[in-house]
């Protein structure tokens, strides 16, 4: 999905720091090195005025507070979770997707790795990645990580709303439409209305599509590009 350009495009490349331990005057070998951490990405400051300003302020702002979150407490999932849904929506705005969508995914899989027996937080970063293969056009792994963000946390809307999505982009529209009424029946807001209306209009529906689209704005924020776009990711 295109929204708007980015003037300047800076390459941005997330890095893994790794440590290591020398080898001992014995000659036995060092003991394992310790998992190697992911350093935070640099969030590329715009060259050119795009969207509303509040929303960007608010987007930096979130970026701080994470950042300085993460210093403090290097294994906080939230703040992760967090932080790659700013690179996430920057990437949506600017439509710089490259390097922001890179950031995204190497936060997610940390967090995936990193997450053990927390459900919610796995279940989480396995959404939000799903939501960044759509965009890339890989729906098939986009399924499959809806799938499991499912399995792990059948109460959370968002987990379907993937689910609706990627089966769409498949043909699978049956499907699709299930798993949107799960959708809206777990939550009724501007995701889920959204992408009813947008069954219904491939289904040939088109008053019942502009009418959950209206629902859709009604359930967003005023001012938001959210709500202006009535989004579906």
């Amino acid at each position: 999905m295109t929204y708007f350009q980015l003037v300047a495009v800076v390459a941005l490349s997330t890095l893994l720091a790794s440590c290591s331990e020398p080898v001992n005057n014995s000659g036995a070998a060092a003991e394992a090195a310790p998992a190697a951490q992911l350093t935070v990405p640099e969030l590329l400051r715009r060259t050119v005025e795009l969207g509303v300003p509040d929303e960007y302020d608010q987007l930096r702002t979130a970026y701080d507070k994470s950042r300085l979150a993460l210093a403090k407490n290097p294994n906080d999932l939230a703040s992760w979770l967090k932080l790659s849904e700013v690179f996430i929506t920057e990437a949506r705005i600017t439509g710089n997707f490259g390097s922001n969508f890179d950031a995204a995914l190497s936060i997610l899989d940390h967090v995936i790795e990193k997450s053990g027996t927390d459900k919610a937080r796995r279940s989480e970063a396995l959404t939000l990645k799903a939501a960044v293969k759509l965009s890339q056009h890989q729906f098939s792994e986009a399924l499959a990580l809806g799938k499991e963000a499912v399995a792990l946390d059948p109460h959370r809307a968002f987990n379907y709303g993937v689910l609706v999505d990627a089966n769409v982009e498949l043909g699978n529209y049956e499907e699709a439409v299930r798993m949107s009424d799960k959708m809206v029946t777990t939550r009724p807001d501007l995701r889920s209305y959204s992408r009813i209306s947008y069954l219904r209009e491939i289904h040939g529906d088109v008053p019942g599509a502009i009418a959950a689209m209206e629902l859709a704005v009604k359930a967003g924020y005023p001012g938001q590009r959210k709500r202006a776009g009535a989004e579906r990711y």
